[in-house]
């Protein structure tokens, strides 16, 4: 049979057999985009509206997912504006360790609400020291530093979206802060325990990862919050949007997002081939994602073929081409953290 697959931002059809298992986040009813976050904001979770919220607030945080998530932002943004128009607001870029946001980014993050706020917007640099406040150190003895705007400002509002993440268990909520607008360094000790078999998809209860993440939280216990997180759909239209205490609302969307990404299989398979489709081909630390999610669905010593397209040449870790034997890389992978 014929499937179409898309790659390099066409559509590209290729043959496979007839008695293949296609596995891809599933088929959910559509529903108007507007009314989903109209309802969620009006429904927050464990937490006041959010006019209510900002309330007595001047000087507000809005934390945004860089280019590599499919988060509708733009949409909610344009929704909540009426609420933060005579607000100070700053919008940072949660890069992480990822490169700055450019212009083009920038004006797809912010939507309809570009003119509005794009002389408010900054991306957060985890190497710059200057911008980081220390917090404490988490029960795994990771350092946690952040980027001072998360503090000197009166409260957060945290835009994000949630699917299964493979070490991280899943993305989104607190991983805005951590590894949002976290320093280099700690974010090099967090994602170090990735290396930990409890770091894995679906996994929160003993993800070391996640954990990390967690006490990130415990630490600024009294900053207000209000998070927004999504859950798309496998056409990139949100799904569910839940709101309110960045904890709760994180917890439900992931009932949500387990509608839509996770796919029971009464076996394992010899050869899978993963499809990793934008924004998920823009690198080879991203598409690595969709070596993790489909080797669940391998044989040992079956076969994985993964396609992709993205700048892999670029982003290909010296290390990990140095080798012959998976052992070596991740051992030499571990020498590397534990030097660092």
């Amino acid at each position: 049979m014929k499937y179409s697959i898309k790659y390099n931002d066409e559509i590209q059809k290729i043959n496979i057999p007839d008695n293949t298992l296609i596995i891809s986040p599933k088929e959910v009813k559509k529903c108007d985009q507007q009314q989903i976050v109209n309802k969620s904001l009006d429904n927050p979770i464990n937490c006041d509206k959010l006019d209510v919220f900002l309330k007595d607030k001047e000087n507000i945080l809005i934390i945004v997912n860089d280019g590599t998530r499919p988060t509708p932002t733009a949409k909610i943004l344009e929704t909540i504006y009426p609420y933060i128009e005579k607000k100070n607001n700053t919008v940072i870029v949660a890069t992480g360790v990822h490169r700055i946001a450019n212009p083009n980014e920038i004006k797809k993050i912010l939507g309809n609400t570009y003119d509005l706020l794009k002389d408010n917007v900054v991306s957060h640099q985890a190497r710059e020291d200057k911008d980081l406040v220390y917090l404490g150190t988490s029960r795994n003895g990771t350092p946690l530093v952040i980027n001072n705007e998360v503090i000197k400002n009166d409260a957060l509002i945290i835009i994000g979206s949630v699917e299964p993440h493979y070490f991280a268990g899943y993305t989104g909520g607190r991983k805005a802060i951590m590894p949002g607008v976290a320093s280099y360094k700690s974010i090099e000790a967090n994602h170090k325990r990735a290396l930990d078999p409890r770091a894995k998809a679906l996994n929160l209860i003993d993800n070391p990862v996640h954990l990390d993440m967690l006490d990130v939280l415990n630490l600024l216990k009294d900053k207000p919050m209000y998070s927004i997180m999504s859950v798309m759909d496998r056409d990139h239209q949100i799904y569910e949007i839940t709101s309110g205490n960045i904890i709760d609302s994180f917890d439900a969307a992931i009932e949500s997002a387990n509608e839509v990404f996770t796919y029971e299989i009464n076996q394992k398979y010899d050869i899978v081939i993963s499809i990793a489709s934008s924004p998920m081909d823009i690198d080879l630390y991203q598409s690595q994602k969709a070596i993790d999610n489909a080797k669940l669905a391998l044989k040992e010593n079956g076969i994985l073929v993964k396609d992709t397209h993205g700048n892999i040449i670029r982003t290909l870790p010296p290390l990990t081409i140095s080798y012959e034997e998976l052992d070596e890389a991740v051992e030499r992978i571990r020498k590397v953290f534990e030097k660092d």
